[in-house]
């Protein structure tokens, strides 16, 4: 797992239609990140949505919505 600074709220998987991860964007501000998954959900695009804290990953409030 790369170094990951911890001044990031959390990261976004996009997936390809075929499962693979073809981008992974870190957000600053919680805002803008559920913005994004709220409109990647809207769309049916394909994402993995992680919170993030200092060095370790957090659980995903997001998780039990995804049926993969």
């Amino acid at each position: 797992m790369p170094y990951i600074d911890n001044s990031f709220y959390g990261k976004i998987d996009f997936y390809s239609m075929k499962g693979v991860v073809m981008e992974t964007l870190y957000y600053d501000n919680k805002d803008e990140f559920d913005r994004e998954i709220q409109e990647s959900y809207e769309i049916w695009r394909p994402i993995k949505p992680e919170v993030l804290s200092g060095y370790k990953y957090l659980d995903s409030d997001y998780e039990e919505e995804l049926e993969w």
